[in-house]
């Protein structure tokens, strides 16, 4: 399997570095989530692109 994720997850002014809750406050286990889901899809049918954003709106 090769990936290539693109995370959308804010500004370029350095808020949000050294964030312990994961990338930008997005939960980790959700990234995992997501990943897995990436590894296991039915290979009839498979996934081109795709975007993880935080669900808030003021990313």
């Amino acid at each position: 399997m090769v990936a290539e994720q693109s995370f959308n997850v804010g500004g370029e002014d350095g808020e949000g570095e050294g964030e312990s809750s994961g990338v930008m406050g997005m939960d980790p286990d959700v990234l995992a989530q997501t990943y897995w889901y990436l590894h296991v899809q039915d290979r009839r049918a498979w996934t081109h692109e795709l975007d993880i954003r935080p669900s808030n709106p003021n990313f």
